[in-house]
């Protein structure tokens, strides 16, 4: 439900301008160009101006914090059940051009992809999602000690248009967003969000809170010095066509006794086996391995 979800259209561009007024009547126009705002906000842009922030974003009960520096980006969530009763363990991951390993529970997994990078594109957009953000109306700004502080509405309808789900009997919906800016960066180091129900009568708020040039967290550090410090090592292989002319591999290296999880682009690839000769079957799409040694999977399109 929340409108931070990645969105798969592309979006318009809206430029709105507003006005306020100064303790003295004296009248401020204050011009927003939103696609100058959400470009502003982008990981990458953000680092240009700090050596690091923090977005904790409260979510009712619920804590989930992102931090991001020029080496990695770090995000983590305590353990929580979603309102459909499903349970949510706690984790802590860093996430790197090449590596992306966590922990959940006291266990420590590391993550590999094979066929290219890691897809980090995930990471770009921490504070706002821009292609919903151009989308939103402003009703009121103000400029307060070097900040904006700005007013926007987003109603069901236009979600609706760009190909957004909302996951319930929705009707007459919109969110109401506050918006705390930075006049000279254009960061954005505050939100407060509420999505409002008008014909169930029901409110949902959602707040983030952006910490400048913040220390590395500590779980973030635990997960850095695992994956840097790692006394021993084990590799990871994932070998496409076993047999075949076609057989390829990639290799990694994981800290020993990490579980593996294995991940690969090529949706064809389905059929995941234990032993060369593909008789072993360990499962028919990705899977996971402990690293207590050398691993090896391997994967074909069709069961041979």
């Amino acid at each position: 439900m929340k409108k931070r979800m990645q969105c798969l259209l592309c979006a318009l561009i809206f430029l709105f301008s507003s006005v306020i007024f100064t303790g003295c009547g004296e009248k401020i126009e204050v011009e927003l160009d939103l696609k100058a705002i959400a470009e502003a906000n982008k990981t990458e842009e953000i680092l240009k101006h700090y050596d690091s922030f923090l977005i904790e974003a409260k979510d009712g009960s619920r804590q989930v914090f992102h931090y991001a520096d020029s080496e990695f980006v770090f995000q983590s969530s305590a353990a929580y059940t979603s309102s459909d009763g499903i349970k949510h363990k706690e984790y802590h991951e860093i996430i790197a051009k090449d590596y992306y390993c966590g922990i959940s529970e006291g266990e420590y997994y590391s993550i590999v992809h094979a066929g290219g990078d890691i897809d980090v594109s995930f990471t770009e957009d921490l504070m706002i999602n821009p292609e919903l953000f151009v989308h939103e109306t402003v009703k009121s700004s103000r400029e307060e000690d070097g900040k904006i502080i700005f007013k926007t509405r987003l109603d069901e309808k236009i979600m609706v248009e760009l190909g957004y789900w909302l996951d319930g009997p929705y009707e007459e919906c919109y969110y109401e967003t506050e918006y705390t800016m930075d006049k000279e960066t254009l960061v954005i180091t505050g939100i407060k969000e509420t999505f409002v129900d008008k014909k169930n009568k029901m409110e949902d708020s959602l707040e983030y809170v952006m910490t400048i040039n913040a220390q590395r967290p500590e779980k973030a550090l635990s997960v850095y010095n695992h994956v840097k410090n790692a006394e021993e090592t084990c590799t990871a292989t994932i070998v496409f066509d076993p047999g075949t002319e076609n057989e390829t591999s990639e290799s990694f290296t994981v800290p020993k006794g990490d579980t593996v999880y294995f991940y690969w682009k090529d949706k064809e690839y389905n059929k995941v086996y234990k032993n060369r000769e593909c008789t072993e079957v360990i499962s028919e799409l990705h899977t996971n391995l402990k690293a207590n040694e050398d691993v090896t999977i391997y994967v074909t399109k069709t069961k041979k």
